[in-house]
């Protein structure tokens, strides 16, 4: 844990059903959200906006071919790119 809160980049980790398993202090600055307040949460459920977004299909498309995706995404509700 001290090392993932320690990383300068958005991290975050879920379980098998999609549920928030750690949030580091830079992916809840970007998320606008405490990290404690996520833990255990689907992130479908807490930003419903992002469902359909190019964010949105390459999580779903990384966990089907159990590998990573790069993205560059803009998402419209919070004005940012990620």
């Amino acid at each position: 844990t001290r090392v993932l809160d320690a990383i300068g980049e958005a991290f975050v980790t879920f379980d098998a059903g999609w549920r928030y398993t750690h949030v580091n202090w830079k992916a809840a600055q970007l998320l606008g959200r405490d990290a404690a307040s996520l833990l255990g949460r689907v992130p479908w459920e807490e930003f419903p906006g992002s469902v359909g977004s190019p964010a949105h299909a390459a999580h779903l498309r990384a966990a089907a071919e159990q590998r990573p995706i790069t993205i560059e995404s803009y998402h419209a509700p919070w004005d940012r790119w990620y």
